[in-house]
């Protein structure tokens, strides 16, 4: 038994009665040759391919060289594959993250004996499938590709369940794989400024929100591009604080704005998807930078009608104003005040400036206020004073004067002239009611006119005779913007005509002028009780003499001279308030008349 030479793969192992051994079989009825695996391999044939070799025996003699086996070596090939199937996972690996819709699994499965592919079986997420659904692509490597695209944010669940060899061996061990499908790239939210904003500040910090619920971002994605230049993370006008992402422009070397420019912004930023490209978003947008200060317009009426009424401004900026640089200017005929924010007289709240008067506005005189300085609070200043003017009118208009003004009316169609004066000249026509002999007229009625603070009646135009010899009353109802009013009344006491003088004057006096207002010239009527020497000379409101008409001695009666509206240089004079002189034994009488052009 010694002379035994048995090998298996190559290995000799030697007749030791242990892994070797010679035994009888009673199934041959005779004695056999037996290799142990269980002692030569601890568990028994390994899988794999064997060949075993019985290479030499001898039988033992007593006389002679011991004969040798016949037809040695006596060799033979034989496989073993105690296993089922095994499975092995290609892709996707598990608990990994795809951004492809159509991702597909793939797997290996091998086994000895050949596979039972009608045995397979599969579920994805619990729902079961077989060999029908799988793509072969070669006799051990298969593909499942679904029939539709996965879900975004979907969690797949793979399990091959069950395979059998040919022998029937079940699968060794179940294959299991799991993997989210990210489909959507990351957002980009709540960025500032917001596009197409205006802002203050020459250099306004970037930020945005970067958000990607399934893959996450890839810190190293973010870019930022500002005009043409790109900067990457990393760059030290990028901070990165998860969500929250902020980009400092002036770190970046970005130009200085001009007056007015638009800064255009990209974001660009990758989520960690490990299975085909990750998904990436770009978001892009524009916004102005505007560098100017607060702007204002005043909120007052250019009448003031109350002698303690407040001023107000809207002054704003979208960055606010700084209360404490608001400086106002209040500038009079006769004096220029300075007030800051602060009691007893400058507010400033809500976008609203406001100036309450210590003491009364001065009625009638025009004042000038202005926001002189104000800054918002980055510190740009206003680009130019905000300024309004204003009239303060807090008392009614009144008749300044009018004609004719004797007690009497010389023509039974003289027309009516009243001046009508107003502190701002803020008397409204369409609140004028003009009364005359019962009959009640406003602007658009036949012969009534108001121009340049002149109210005219003209009654040939409006149909209308004085009668003769009885008293004439007129009204007067005006109002002024402030809602200040007039009521004024006058009569004419005798109406006469040209052709029903007195014979025989018994005063001297300036009788009339024809017409009054007047524009190329007015005829004026004097009365002489007897031969005496008269001037008519012509004034101007300051006293001056403009002209003189006549000089000399003029007989008893009534006598006319015309007036061309020049001056003794025979210049025209320029339109006004004149008065009409006439010196007598008697003493001077005066009367006044108006030239209009």
């Amino acid at each position: 038994l010694s002379s035994i030479d048995f090998t298996v793969n190559g290995v000799r192992y030697p007749f030791d009665n242990r892994i070797l051994t010679y035994q009888y079989d009673t199934t041959i009825y005779g004695r056999c040759l037996y290799f142990d695996p269980i002692e030569a391999y601890g568990t028994g044939f390994p899988d794999g391919t064997y060949r075993v070799c019985l290479n030499d025996a001898t039988d033992s003699v007593n006389y002679g060289a011991p004969n040798h086996l016949v037809g040695a070596p006596w060799c033979w090939t034989f496989t073993v594959n105690a296993h089922g199937p095994i499975a092995r996972l290609i892709s996707p690996p598990s608990g990994t993250i795809t951004s492809c819709a159509n991702q597909s699994i793939r797997f290996t499965l091998e086994d000895g004996n050949g596979l039972n592919l009608s045995s397979l079986t599969f579920t994805i997420n619990g729902y079961p499938y077989g060999i029908s659904a799988l793509r072969t692509i070669d006799d051990t490597t298969f593909e499942y590709i679904p029939p539709a695209e996965w879900l975004n944010g979907e969690t797949v669940n793979f399990a091959l369940t069950a395979c059998q060899d040919n022998l029937r061996t079940p699968l060794s061990a179940p294959l299991n794989c799991s993997f989210r499908v990210d489909l959507r790239p990351p957002e980009i939210l709540n960025v500032l400024p917001a596009p197409n904003d205006t802002v203050g500040e020459p250099f306004p910090i970037i930020m945005a929100t970067l958000v990607d619920s399934i893959a996450g971002i890839v810190t190293n994605s973010i870019r930022v591009v500002a005009g043409r230049d790109t900067f990457n993370y990393g760059h030290r006008a990028i901070q990165w604080d998860p969500p929250f992402l902020s980009f400092y422009l002036d770190l970046a070397g970005y130009p200085s704005p001009t007056a007015f420019d638009t800064v255009r912004i990209c974001i660009i930023a990758s989520d960690s998807a490990t299975i085909c490209p990750p998904n990436t978003r770009t978001l892009c947008w524009s916004f102005f930078r505007l560098i100017e200060g607060p702007t204002g317009r005043s909120l007052n009426d250019t009448l003031l009608c109350d002698g303690f009424m407040p001023l107000r401004f809207i002054l704003s900026d979208r960055e606010g104003v700084l209360s404490a640089s608001i400086r106002l200017t209040i500038v009079s005929p006769s004096e220029s005040l300075d007030f800051r924010v602060g009691p007893p007289n400058l507010s400033y709240a809500n976008d609203t400036l406001t100036f309450t008067p210590s003491s009364r506005w001065r009625e009638g005189v025009s004042y000038r206020a202005c926001i002189s300085e104000a800054t918002d609070e980055v510190g740009n200043p206003i680009s130019a004073p905000i300024c309004a003017s204003f009239r303060v009118d807090a008392s009614a208009p009144n008749v300044l004067t009018y004609f004719p003004q004797a007690p009497e009316i010389n023509d039974t169609l003289q027309p009516i002239t009243i001046i009508i004066q107003d502190s701002a000249r803020a008397t409204v026509p369409s609140s004028i009611v003009f009364i005359v002999l019962n009959d009640t007229l406003r602007l658009g009625s036949p012969g009534l006119t108001f121009s340049n603070d002149t109210l005219r009646f003209d009654p040939g135009i409006a149909h209308t005779v004085y009668p003769v010899r009885d008293t004439v009353r007129i009204t007067l109802i005006a109002y002024d913007r402030c809602g200040h009013g007039l009521i004024w009344q006058h009569s004419w006491y005798e109406t006469f005509i040209k052709g029903d003088l007195l014979a025989h004057p018994t005063s001297y006096s300036i009788v009339a002028n024809y017409p009054n207002p007047f524009n190329t010239g007015t005829n004026i009527l004097i009365s002489i009780p007897k031969t005496s020497v008269v001037t008519v000379d012509i004034l101007n409101v300051m006293g001056e003499r403009v002209c003189t008409l006549f000089s000399g001695i003029l007989e008893t009666g009534y006598h006319s001279f015309f007036w061309d509206g020049k001056d003794r240089a025979n210049s025209a004079v320029s339109s006004g308030l004149y008065f009409i002189r006439m010196s007598s034994p008697s003493g001077v009488n005066l009367r006044t008349m108006i030239l209009l052009k």
